[in-house]
């Protein structure tokens, strides 16, 4: 939660209300982990 809303702070990610639906999309919540690993560090 802090690393989301640091870069959420920073205009990096957009949160959006309805984020909750994808709680049980396994294939969602793969892509969103394979997007965070190839954030540049």
């Amino acid at each position: 939660r802090v690393l989301i809303s640091d870069l959420a702070g920073q205009g990096a990610v957009t949160i959006h209300p309805t984020a909750h639906a994808y709680r049980h999309d396994r294939p969602m919540l793969e892509r969103i982990l394979d997007g965070l690993k190839h954030l540049p560090v």
